[in-house]
């Protein structure tokens, strides 16, 4: 790796880089090395997690070394990648010192087919694994050990960048674009709640809302408490027979095998949109869909609307404001829909992850994101809405059915509201 080094930087820089193309500078970089390792105890990255003492998911600035396609390397075979649709990818990632090979995701084969990356590029990695077997030298770990690598967790590095681990280990920003369905966990993303919108339930994969659930508790109420009345009923008519004790009848267990308990979970839904690092403008940011499965107390009072908030998958190093016990937080994607033509990627949260809030005012969320502050329209601004958009609308309701309700608002101007989940039935005309 170290000749492969020195032959970089003179064919990238011919003009102040070519004395390094010298018997004695190579022998002085094998001889720095030797000292670096075997001396000051001081090994690469790579070198640090073939043998077990560190893992791969911090920061990591590596650079490919070569490319294998179906087993077969690029550099030896002379393999020209653009004539390839399709086919297994994997690489071989250097830190300057030792090299491994990794796995790629399909969008991660895919920019190496189409050449976004290629040999010599530095990438950056964060939340990489290893798969195989591990603690042993790195001359002797060939096809043993493999890192794997997902396109969310990676990017591309500057030429300059120092290869290794990084002193500065935080998590790189992804904008909501740029998320890939299936490109593994998020290492941060910098968000702005938009819209939060009502908890709902789900039980048997039906969707309901509050009032539907808490009308569907009552109902198993009655029934549990019915079951109960009547197995007592019945345990205290045969106990007289027998000579048993109420003690000897498990009515509770009964109970629930007749009446089994209600599988309820509860959903957060929230609209939410990239708050741009600096030098970026809003027309870089997007918007999508964020799901949290049983919050709790504490998540839904963090989640406040015009809110901006550091989701990462994990950081040790960045204080820990808020941690939601017993488990921490960050994003995963979730995969994609198509809104008007356009694909997003909603989001939802996953384990072992934090949540940072972060100070913003009002005229950075007006200038820098998408975020618009919640208003109420009036009926007669519905006329310019688009058939997918979400809007507010305050009214007196005049009537109800089941399905629908007819609101009207001070300008007279009336407009009936329909629901398939039959929820309008107990609304009340004032």
């Amino acid at each position: 790796m170290g000749f492969w080094k020195l032959a970089g930087l003179v064919r990238s820089f011919p003009n102040s880089c070519d004395t390094y193309w010298k018997k004695d500078v190579i022998v002085e970089q094998m001889m720095y090395r030797y000292q670096r390792e075997y001396k000051d105890g001081k090994r690469s990255c790579l070198h640090l997690i073939c043998e077990g003492d560190r893992t791969a998911d911090p920061l990591i600035v590596l650079c490919i070394a070569d490319v294998y396609v179906a087993g077969q390397s690029v550099l030896e075979n002379g393999i020209d990648l653009r004539s390839i649709e399709e086919s297994p990818v994997m690489v071989r990632v250097t830190d300057g010192w030792y090299s491994l090979k990794a796995h790629l995701d399909p969008t991660l084969s895919r920019a190496v087919l189409r050449g976004s990356l290629k040999i010599g590029q530095k990438i950056m990695i964060f939340g990489a694994q290893t798969v195989g077997e591990g603690q042993r030298p790195p001359l002797e770990i060939e096809d043993r050990l493999f890192m794997s690598l997902s396109s969310n967790g990676t990017r591309p590095a500057k030429w300059d960048a120092k290869l290794g681990y990084q002193a500065r280990p935080y998590p790189f920003q992804v904008g909501i674009g740029s998320v890939v369905a299936n490109g593994g966990p998020i290492p941060m993303m910098d968000i702005v709640v938009m819209r939060v919108y009502p908890i709902c339930y789900v039980e048997n994969k039906v969707m309901l809302s509050q009032a539907e659930e808490d009308e569907a508790e009552r109902n198993y109420q009655i029934r549990y408490e019915k079951e109960c009345q009547r197995l007592m009923f019945e345990y205290q008519k045969s106990s007289k027979g027998e000579g048993r004790s109420f003690e000897d009848y498990d009515i509770r267990g009964e109970v629930e095998e007749r009446v089994p308990r209600r599988n309820v979970s509860r959903i957060l839904k929230m609209l939410i949109c990239d708050y741009p690092p600096d030098g970026h403008g809003v027309e870089t940011t997007a918007s999508s869909l964020l799901t949290i499965w049983n919050p709790d107390g504490g998540q839904t009072e963090v989640f406040k609307e015009g809110k901006r908030l550091k989701a990462s998958d994990f950081d040790r190093k960045l204080p820990k404001l808020i941690v939601f016990a017993p488990q921490l937080f960050g994003l995963l994607p979730d995969g994609y829909k198509t809104d008007s033509g356009k694909s997003i990627c909603p989001l939802k949260f996953g384990q072992k992850k934090i949540i940072i809030p972060m100070p913003v005012s009002a005229q950075q969320l007006e200038e820098r994101t998408l975020y618009t502050p919640r208003t109420y329209m009036k009926i007669e601004q519905l006329n310019n809405l688009s058939q997918s958009d979400v809007f507010d609308v305050m009214g007196l309701v005049m009537s109800s059915t089941e399905s629908d309700v007819c609101i009207v608002d001070e300008t007279l101007k009336s407009v009936k509201v329909q629901s398939y989940s039959k929820q309008f039935g107990k609304v009340k005309v004032k």
